[in-house]
């Protein structure tokens, strides 16, 4: 297992390294999220895949193998420290830590989904909310001010900016990673590709807000504002 662990951690390393050094520079953002996605998936994948070496080693006696293994029990009486039990046990607090975390949040968005009215509007949901937020999604849920959205404040740019996350569903993409971020919440590479996941799905939706007609200089003062 901890070989397995050592391989998957290296694997992204790698993966993230070159995301780091080639592509995160590029304007190729629908490749960048195939790619940070798929690679934080084949560094679960990867260390599966073994092969078989056969290597050949002159034969040892099997009494002398007894008299050595007899001769070494009988020099050790001390009981070692099992240090497997320590790593599970702080392993499941920290799963169990980050994963009260992750049901928790989720929890909360699904209470904000069903306790506040909501707006439908060409298959999106607009879940209005009586707190001040920035907008935000959560699959084809998009939650705003209430306030704010009834009086028409929201930019125009703002609603389309949400309607692309919902639409190319990158919530599921936050999914899977924060998933991953629960079971390998000790793999570091874990959390930053998380954060990169995150960061493309703003250029995104950005880029998509620029591709309905929006011009780049007044989205950036939206931005600001």
């Amino acid at each position: 297992m901890l070989l397995y662990l050592l391989k998957s951690i290296a694997c992204m390393a790698i993966f993230f390294a070159f995301y780091k050094g080639v592509l995160e520079q590029l304007s190729i953002h629908r490749t960048k999220r195939m790619y940070l996605l798929g690679a934080a998936l084949a560094s679960l994948i990867v260390p599966l895949i073994s092969y078989d070496v056969v290597v050949y080693t002159p034969e040892i006696a099997q009494g002398q193998t007894v008299i050595y293994q007899e001769a070494s029990r009988a020099g050790d009486n001390t009981t070692p420290f099992d240090w497997a039990n320590l790593a599970w046990m702080v392993y499941l607090i920290g799963a169990s830590l980050f994963g009260l975390k992750f049901f928790i949040n989720l929890g909360r968005i699904f209470l904000k989904i069903g306790h506040n009215p909501k707006s439908r509007c060409n298959g999106i949901v607009h879940v209005l909310l009586r707190e001040k937020i920035s907008p935000h999604t959560f699959f084809r849920y998009i939650f705003f001010n209430k306030r704010a959205f009834e009086s028409r404040e929201i930019p125009a740019s703002v609603s389309i900016h949400e309607e692309a996350h919902a639409r190319q569903l990158h919530t599921l993409d936050i999914l899977i990673i924060e998933l991953l971020q629960v079971l390998f919440w000790f793999n570091p590479f874990v959390h930053l590709m998380g954060r990169s996941i995150k960061l493309n799905h703003e250029f995104l939706a950005d880029q998509a807000v620029i591709e309905s007609g929006n011009s780049t200089n007044e989205y950036q003062q939206t931005l600001l504002a």
